[in-house]
């Protein structure tokens, strides 16, 4: 199947699927679109946390959340020099959060922003917004603890809570349950959580 990326991330087919065995389409899952891209791949209770010389991107990912939480983190500090973290934590890890089960960089950010993909529903919202509008979420009082640790790095207005729904991805949504902490070559970068919001 031959396609293209477009700019914010999606990967458009340019024909249709072909036929795979059994009769079913091919399909290309967000993973494989990811590691062709040369993403760092970060799987279920996993973590990683790097940082980005200037003038260099990076881009991590996950996927298959279903039930889990991630959380996503790009940050520059005074001197320039950018962190960034993605973390695809398991229920258990968002119960035993205080014993080691979610382990936030420690950043000292002058600018940056975080986001929090938690099963639930509702819409997509700034963690300084959350108090008139709150999503409805799986583990809410553990997802917004993990929240205002990440606004007291990088400002409540920057940190973004999105909840998802445990839906199967499609070959119209490959990135379903999934999040892509995108950091530019120049600047922070982007998220895309769920293969359509942006932030």
């Amino acid at each position: 199947m031959s396609g293209r990326y477009t700019e914010n991330g999606y990967y458009v087919c340019d024909s249709e699927p072909t036929h795979g065995r059994g009769g079913g389409h091919a399909r290309v899952t967000a993973r494989e679109l990811e590691t062709r891209r040369g993403s760092v791949i970060v799987d279920m209770s996993g973590s990683h946390l790097e940082e980005v010389p200037s003038g260099e991107g990076k881009r991590l990912f996950t996927s298959g959340l279903s039930g889990c939480t991630a959380i996503g983190i790009i940050a520059q500090d005074a001197s320039g020099k950018r962190t960034t973290f993605l973390q695809h934590a398991d229920p258990f890890q968002m119960i035993f959060r205080d014993m080691g089960g979610v382990s936030l960089p420690r950043v000292d950010a002058v600018s940056g922003k975080a986001i929090i993909m938690a099963q639930g529903y509702g819409s997509p919202v700034a963690l300084s917004e959350a108090g008139d509008r709150p999503p409805h979420l799986e583990q809410a009082d553990v997802v917004y603890d993990i929240a205002h640790q990440l606004g007291q790095m990088v400002g409540t207005e920057n940190v973004h809570i999105v909840p998802y729904s445990a839906i199967k991805r499609t070959d119209s949504n490959p990135y379903a349950n999934s999040l892509v902490v995108d950091v530019s070559q120049d600047g922070l970068g982007t998220f895309l959580a769920d293969g359509w919001y942006s932030a």
